[in-house]
């Protein structure tokens, strides 16, 4: 099973078929929202994050763009509402480091390197 570290790059991945959910763990992110706003965060990453990977990493075409953001945020929220979304800044103030890691996906939780 993998675990992805980004909230905005393994969800489009996922969708786009880099990676199959079936095989995904859970996803750690960088976040740091409370439940009562995650409609601001899904809003936020719709807008900036996902639709950003999609058309600029992935190419997309723009008239594909709406269908694959209602696709990664229906993803977003299936792992949400299953408790397969971590926010460790809500309850240990750090997250993955994957600028020192140089990827967004582990085998292994204890490969995982934390910010200090």
């Amino acid at each position: 099973m993998l675990i992805g570290l980004s909230v905005g790059t393994c969800f489009p991945d996922m969708v786009v078929g880099e990676v199959d959910p079936a095989h995904v763990d859970k996803i750690i992110g960088r976040t740091k929202c409370p439940v009562d706003e995650i409609d601001d965060l899904v809003r936020h990453y719709r807008e900036f994050e996902w639709s950003y990977r999609l058309e600029d990493d992935y190419q997309k075409p723009t008239e594909q763009i709406k269908g694959l953001l209602d696709e990664v945020e229906a993803l977003f929220r299936k792992f949400f509402a299953e408790g397969r979304l971590e926010q460790p800044r809500l309850t240990k103030g750090t997250y993955p480091d994957i600028d020192k890691m140089g990827t967004y996906w582990v085998h292994d939780e204890n490969k995982i390197e934390w910010t200090d």
